[in-house]
């Protein structure tokens, strides 16, 4: 990806008023992952993978459902190197995103 370029991530505008505190506990997420890779804490990692599929999946981060996916296989099977690659896309992806409010059609 180049420098200027953005991931661009489509959501509902209802969950506009929700994007803030989403966005804030990822960074959270983001800060207690590298804590955690440098303890070897895996177990609080794979949980961290896990929440993360459920959370970015309810509004529309597909591609940090997938870096939940990556972490928690990662931190099952103790990879170290591959961890630390994770968080790297996941910092950033969380510094190189658009979000662009598109409504669905509800008959």
């Amino acid at each position: 990806m180049k420098e200027q370029e953005f991931w661009i991530v489509e959501m509902e505008p209802e969950l506009k008023p929700l994007l803030p505190s989403f966005i804030k506990n990822r960074r959270q997420d983001l800060s207690k992952l590298r804590c955690w890779i440098e303890n070897n804490n895996f177990e609080d990692i794979q949980r961290l993978g896990h929440s993360l599929q459920g959370a970015a999946g309810s509004f529309g981060f597909n591609y940090l459902v997938s870096q939940g996916r990556e972490l928690e296989l990662a931190a099952q099977q103790k990879d170290l190197q591959n961890l630390k690659v994770v968080a790297d896309r996941f910092e950033n992806f969380m510094s190189h995103h658009r979000v662009c409010f598109i409504p669905t059609d509800r008959y």
